[in-house]
């Protein structure tokens, strides 16, 4: 293995994906343990490897490639856990029956207005602020969504809220 990381470290391709080929099924271990789902393992052992083939130079001792690049998979699936909690957004049963009972011309006119007023928004102030307007949350509960600080979460949403408040 110490052979196959000199060459791919000094740039083989073949050599990089004979040693990802010996390790992948302990990748795809790691991954699936860290993110229990097979499509976002997949995701993260592909960027994990394009990543690891762009950062080879970085590895200092030949014999702990497979330690570095499995650590390198973990931060990855920690990211994209992150992600996904960033991108799911909760079920509220009084939204639904208010937009289901709006005309379709209402809901696509308050749609584009609500995307209007938070597109220069960064992603966390989107989140808390559709949270909060769309789906009623209070601060309480969108901190404990997001396991932030609820002072964290009302300074974001006045942020957030003073930046809308500047566009109109």
């Amino acid at each position: 293995m110490k052979e196959l990381v000199k060459r791919a470290k000094e740039g083989d391709p073949e050599a990089f994906t004979a040693l990802i080929k010996q390790i992948s099924p302990d990748l795809y271990k790691v991954a699936i343990s860290k993110l229990d789902d097979a499509n976002d393992a997949d995701d993260a052992i592909q960027e994990t490897m394009i990543s690891a083939f762009r950062n080879l130079y970085q590895l200092n001792h030949l014999n702990s490639f497979k330690h570095w690049i499995t650590k390198n998979l973990k931060n990855k699936c920690i990211e994209i856990n992150k992600r996904k909690k960033f991108n799911t957004v909760p079920f509220n049963e009084s939204f639904l029956n208010t937009y289901l009972q709006q005309t379709d011309q209402e809901k696509i006119e308050s749609e584009l207005t609500f995307k209007k007023l938070i597109e220069n928004l960064d992603d966390t102030e989107k989140i808390i602020y559709y949270l909060k307007i769309k789906h009623q949350y209070t601060f309480k509960q969108i901190a404990a969504e997001l396991n932030m600080n609820i002072s964290s979460v009302k300074s974001i949403f006045y942020r957030a809220k003073d930046k809308i408040k500047g566009k109109v």
